[in-house]
């Protein structure tokens, strides 16, 4: 089959004769700034014989589960509700973090039965990050029932489950999906852990081997970063201030280092947020003693 490419000039003035010159040239058609979204429609319509519709952007999905027959089962649900939507996989926690990083998904779908993935350290991971700011996560449940999730998670289930997601991604009344199962009773805040072994353990796949090279990484790296974050705020360039802090983040996300991870994010949005020298230096001060102290237990983790 010959591949046709069809040109459309864009001019910045409608200028008398710009059409017809444009035209006789031999492109297909002429449009003028300021460019609206009917107009820019109108000629993709007429060309390729499509409804406006078929413009939409394409829903994308990454469902998380080490179960074949619930991502095959979730992803035929999906692709009849929404045909055309791009769907990826993931198995375990770390495949999910490099499929988010090649591309950024409209949600992603854990199933409920995926037993020893953290939910709640995804979405907060997701929640950190300015890109992924619209990225919805969803736990996908058979059942209804009480499930240990905090506010930035969604729950459907079953049979609703399709309906649910699409009140989520499209809310008729703008409001937020509402949660399906039975919100457990409140009980005592978590200790936001300096380290958590099965965490780490998690992001590297459950291997301790991986995670003992991860350590040794990190004990290299760590000081590097704090001691190039230093010296940019001495410096006062807030944006590898602001670099610094961010890898600092993803590094304390894979070692399981919830304590670290907050403080840099929060050093990380006081930068981008142009915080002053004084407020900066005290989100900086509590980072290095935290990262100090993980280095400590990380090198322990090592002897062991």
């Amino acid at each position: 089959m010959e591949t046709v490419f069809l040109i459309v000039a864009m001019t910045a003035n409608a200028m008398t004769g710009d059409r017809e010159r444009c035209l006789d040239a031999g492109m297909d058609e002429y449009v003028a700034k300021p460019l609206n979204g009917s107009t820019l429609r109108s000629v993709l319509e007429r060309f390729l014989g499509q409804s406006a519709s078929a413009f939409r952007k394409k829903e994308t999905f990454l469902i998380v589960s080490d179960q074949a027959t619930f991502r095959e089962a979730i992803a035929d649900a999906l692709t009849s509700r929404w045909p055309g939507a791009v769907i990826t996989f993931a198995k375990s926690a770390v495949e999910a973090c490099i499929r988010i990083g090649s591309g950024v998904p409209s949600c992603i779908i854990v199933s409920a039965a995926h037993k020893g993935l953290d939910v709640k350290g995804l979405s907060a991971f997701l929640q950190s990050e300015h890109r992924y700011k619209n990225c919805r996560t969803v736990l996908w449940a058979e059942e209804a029932g009480a499930y240990e999730v905090d506010k930035s998670i969604a729950v459907v289930v079953g049979s609703h489950a399709v309906e649910s997601l699409s009140q989520l991604l499209y809310p008729s009344d703008g409001q937020k999906l509402e949660f399906t199962h039975e919100d457990t009773a409140a009980g005592p805040e978590e200790e936001e852990l300096l380290f958590e072994r099965l965490k780490a353990l998690t992001f590297s796949g459950d291997d301790a081997g991986r995670l003992s090279r991860l350590i040794e990484l990190a004990l290299r790296d760590l000081p590097k970063q704090m001691s190039g974050l230093l010296l940019s705020f001495e410096e006062g360039a807030d944006d590898v201030v602001e670099r610094h802090l961010h890898t600092i983040k993803g590094q304390a996300m894979y070692l399981g280092s919830a304590r670290l991870a907050r403080l840099a994010a929060a050093g990380e949005a006081a930068a981008r947020a142009e915080a002053t020298k004084e407020e900066l230096s005290v989100h900086i001060a509590a980072v290095r003693e935290v990262l100090e102290a993980l280095c400590n237990v990380l090198a322990q983790e090592l002897e062991k």
